[in-house]
């Protein structure tokens, strides 16, 4: 994975060059496949709210067109996905410690992965973007929006 990192943010636009260069390695491709379904996982587990779900549903439904077609890497924008991979580690931190203490910065590195996911890697092509979107209530933010802290299980903190 850092390693596909590495190559995304390197890419320069030159997305077709990253997408051979991942799809040659079968072990690398195979991981960014399953770090991506892992990910998607978990955030759907942790989104509660329905404006929330609303909104992490049409982006992976986004995605997952883009994966299916095939054309993902050509029409999102790579070089972002270091700075997610950043706030997910961070979340994973949060969501092994899981104190009720950290809400906050839960809810701030949502609203981040948020936005680096719509305005840098998707460069907002969703036309949902200014639809549901009260200025007052964030997303992520409202009280039940998210799942944290989680429920202790050992099967989540392996899922983690």
């Amino acid at each position: 994975i850092p390693i596909a990192l590495d190559m995304a943010k390197d890419s320069n636009g030159k997305d077709r060059e990253l997408k051979k260069r991942i799809e040659n390695d079968n072990y690398m491709s195979c991981a960014v496949r399953e770090c991506y379904a892992s990910f998607r996982n978990i955030i759907k587990f942790l989104v509660r709210g329905s404006r929330e779900k609303k909104v992490i549903n049409d982006i992976f439904a986004e995605v997952d067109k883009h994966i299916e077609s095939g054309d993902i890497v050509s029409d999102f924008k790579m070089s972002a996905l270091p700075i997610l991979y950043d706030h997910v580690v961070k979340l994973i931190k949060y969501l092994l410690t899981n104190k009720q203490e950290d809400r906050d910065q839960v809810v701030i590195l949502f609203q981040d992965m948020h936005e680096v996911v719509t305005r840098d890697i998707m460069e907002e092509r969703l036309d949902w973007q200014g639809d549901e979107v009260d200025e007052q209530i964030q997303l992520f933010q409202p009280a039940g929006a998210i799942l944290f802290p989680t429920p202790e299980s050992e099967a989540w903190k392996e899922k983690v």
